[in-house]
């Protein structure tokens, strides 16, 4: 699969970084949330009081993905029925000048 065509290879798409506004509004935020806590607590009182279980499922999920980490995804990955990949690799030269019957280049 090729790349982005207007990309050039060795230059960063985003030279500059992150924008000093994102950087600042992370600030703000963790500031002004005692650096996340304010959300878990949130999670937490819906964990506690939501009336729906679908909310009260989801704030855990989200308190669980953000302290733990999403749980790692398993996926076996076999070749034609069920038989291990097999990986062929086949190397040659490509000589760029063709050649005549006797050796000599066609120039």
């Amino acid at each position: 699969m090729a790349g982005n065509p207007n990309w050039v290879k060795g230059v960063s798409g985003n030279p500059g970084g992150r924008s000093k506004d994102e950087v600042e509004l992370k600030r703000i935020i963790m500031e002004k949330t005692e650096g996340g806590l304010f959300f878990v607590d949130k999670l937490l009182q819906f964990i506690q009081s939501a009336r729906e279980h679908s909310v009260r499922l989801a704030a855990l999920v989200k308190l669980m993905e953000y302290g733990y980490g999403k749980p790692r995804q398993q996926v076996e990955v076999t070749g034609q029925g069920g038989d291990p990949i097999r990986v062929v690799i086949e190397t040659g030269v490509i000589d760029p000048e063709p050649k005549s019957d006797d050796g000599r280049s066609k120039d």
